[in-house]
């Protein structure tokens, strides 16, 4: 049985949920450093985290973004 194609809406979907899904399992022990870990500044394909300490979620080819989230003046967001 040939399975359906999914519309783009339906695989972004995926993509979310398999981010979620590696944030949850990664658990808040990991650094920013050890989940970006690998992954070049020049890489073709996404790769997706989530901050342990504030939860934003960025792109690990983000220089800018792994430096400020692996600084240890980075600090949960508080909302009023």
């Amino acid at each position: 049985m040939e399975r359906e194609r999914s519309s783009p809406r339906q695989e972004r979907l995926r993509q979310i949920a398999a981010i979620l899904s590696r944030a949850y399992d990664a658990g808040s022990e990991d650094s920013v450093e050890s989940l970006c870990q690998g992954i070049h500044p020049d890489s073709a394909e996404e790769h997706i985290v989530i901050c342990p300490v504030c939860g934003q979620m960025f792109d690990c080819r983000d220089q800018l973004q792994v430096a400020h989230h692996s600084t240890a003046e980075h600090a949960p967001k508080l909302f009023s």
